[in-house]
């Protein structure tokens, strides 16, 4: 994990069972965890038979070791995308604060939260970026935004009830990521901008058995018989297929 922020009941219970690490003043100012060092201090318990190991972090130096890792150091002429994604971590992890408690931390420092490297990953470009934005949080109705975000859009972000089925928030639609003035997509750079995925039929009708039935209980092979073919019927406002 990569936040902490423990109550102060919780934080009573479970003192005694927590290791403390903290930064030798003399030497970097860092914690070491597996070779690697970060900012702060670290909380080392072990729960439901796995051991934690948690840096406990003020948000600024927290976002230190995230914008290299989602945007990458770019170049100067896409500084304020830079800025930008610094202003995207900052307000998904205040909006995200308490989402793991139960575990005794806030963010996981993969990608299912945020990647999170720590100090070996700082940059110049991304820390000036996170500076340059102290403070600066994107917010609806006075509450920080769920601002999430991936490494590439396939040329238009797709809208949250395209992803999660659930209503999408008025900041969570889909955008093009072309613009009149900018001629490419911002990510065309990504290996994962295009993709093929091939099945053999025999691979597909395995893939069908083992999960079209979760979301189509009367799903039967014995009902529907073999696969035959396979047509779109209907894409997104993304352009992505939403039906079959």
């Amino acid at each position: 994990g990569a936040i902490v922020r423990v109550s102060d009941d919780e934080f009573v219970r479970e003192i005694a069972d927590t290791l403390f690490v903290y930064p030798d003043r003399n030497g970097s100012g860092s914690v070491r965890v597996g070779g690697r060092p970060y900012r702060g201090e670290l909380l080392v318990f072990a729960r439901d038979s796995q051991l934690f190991v948690v840096n406990v972090i003020d948000l600024e130096s927290y976002l230190l070791g995230v914008v290299p890792l989602e945007i990458g150091s770019q170049n100067d002429a896409r500084f304020e995308a830079v800025k930008a994604q610094a202003v995207a971590a900052r307000s998904y992890t205040l909006s995200m604060l308490g989402r793991w408690k139960r575990d005794g931390f806030d963010l996981k420092d993969t990608v299912e939260d945020q990647a999170y490297g720590g100090r070996d990953v700082e940059t110049a470009r991304c820390t000036r970026a996170v500076e340059e934005t102290r403070g600066v949080v994107a917010t609806y109705d006075d509450k920080p935004i769920l601002a999430y975000y991936s490494s590439t859009s396939g040329g238009h972000t797709a809208g949250a009830s395209e992803v999660w089925e659930r209503s999408d928030r008025p900041y969570l639609t889909g955008v093009r990521d072309k613009t009149s003035r900018v001629k490419h997509s911002f990510c065309d750079i990504s290996p994962f901008y295009t993709w093929e995925e091939v099945w053999s039929i025999t691979d597909f009708e395995r893939l069908l058995d083992s999960n079209l039935a979760a979301h189509a209980p009367e799903w039967s092979r014995a009902k529907y018989g073999a696969f035959v073919d396979m047509q779109i019927r209907s894409r997104s406002e993304s352009k992505r297929v939403s039906s079959l």
